[in-house]
């Protein structure tokens, strides 16, 4: 093999990632080749006829599968999200790797679903937003000197174009330090400790304790469908091919089982899952039938999800709207008051 062949795969290996919507049609791909018996290696030639130019990509994948053993190690190359990832490591065990194929090419449409919504609905107004951000600053600097009203005349609305710009910069600096102080919690606290503190936060932390619960019970309903005791599931989620939160909740189940705690008293003291997971486990345990109720359970919750988020999503627009009309009264009232004070004393 040549130097400029190497550069070209190291390239590849390095920069090159499927586009969210390639990565949608080969899971899809993916899961009806190994529903209709196709193996791995064959379904990855498959990809290399359909993508040419992402060719070079499918055969990285499959080299590594060959070296390694490990799917998730081949499928990690085509850029696939961590918490995706996992899914096929948990699949390798349980045995349904289609149905995790499936099952992440929902998921990632799901999202692209939302993603375009909120684009969609967010669009208009930031523009507006924006633009009326541009006026507040032209304003403020050009048309209020210009008018000389002495600063006790000011009424409210000219006050509030007056000092809009130190109030835009406080927000700004509040939203930057907001998001650095979560970024270095992620940094310096473990998986459970930093999705602790994102569960707490209003609107979104709801949203977050959906996802974790309905993530981790349908994992877990898989593993147990397919026969796999609880103390092999916690090995697996110990394996470093997991999560960092999925790690990190085999090493707790794993320390409550040497004290011989159950695992349902574990999830009722972790504040990132819903209240609602520890008693569904308990309730399994004693029926027997933990598997079908965790997986019924996953599904409800991540039907709950999608709602909730669109539902916010059709929240958001009107919301933005609001404070636009407000502010555009703010501006009228500015600069149309004086003059109407003027017009008074003139008459």
């Amino acid at each position: 093999m040549g130097r400029r062949e190497v550069q070209l795969k190291l390239k590849l290996k390095n920069n090159h990632k499927l586009s969210l919507q390639q990565q949608v049609n080969v899971t899809q791909l993916m899961s009806d080749m190994l529903e209709n018996g196709f193996s791995f290696q064959e379904s990855m030639s498959f990809l290399c006829l359909i993508y040419e130019s992402d060719a070079e990509l499918f055969k990285q994948a499959s080299e590594k599968v060959m070296e390694s053993g490990s799917i998730t190690q081949g499928v990690a190359l085509i850029g696939l999200k961590k918490q995706y990832i996992a899914q096929l490591y948990l699949s390798e065990h349980h045995g349904d790797l289609a149905g995790a194929f499936f099952r992440i090419a929902n998921q990632l449409t799901d999202y692209q679903k939302q993603r375009k919504n909120l684009i969609k609905v967010l669009v208009y107004p930031i523009m507006l937003l924006v633009f009326l951000i541009g006026i507040l600053f032209l304003m403020k600097f050009v048309l209020l000197p210009s008018m000389n009203v002495e600063k006790e005349n000011q009424t409210l609305a000219m006050a509030l174009i007056n000092n809009f710009p130190y109030v835009f910069l406080v927000l700004l600096l509040i939203g930057l330090l907001c998001y650095g102080v979560i970024v270095s919690h992620r940094r310096n606290h473990t998986a459970i400790a930093h999705y602790s503190l994102l569960t707490r936060l209003p609107i979104v932390g709801k949203l977050i304790k959906l996802y974790l619960t309905s993530y981790m019970a349908h994992e877990w309903g898989k593993l147990l469908a397919h026969g796999i005791e609880l103390t092999g599931i916690i090995s697996i989620m110990e394996n470093e091919e997991n999560t960092l939160l999925m790690q990190e909740m085999g090493s707790a189940f794993q320390k409550s089982a040497l004290k011989g705690e159950a695992m349902y008293d574990v999830l009722a003291a972790c504040p990132i899952f819903l209240p609602g997971f520890s008693l569904m486990v308990r309730q399994g345990e004693r029926k027997g039938k933990l598997s079908e109720e965790l997986l019924m359970y996953s599904n409800k919750l991540w039907e709950e999800l999608l709602n909730k988020i669109e539902k916010l999503t059709n929240y958001l627009q009107p919301t933005i709207f609001l404070f636009v009309a407000v502010m555009i009264i703010a501006v009228y009232a500015a600069l149309l008051l004086p003059i109407y004070e003027n017009i008074e004393v003139f008459t």
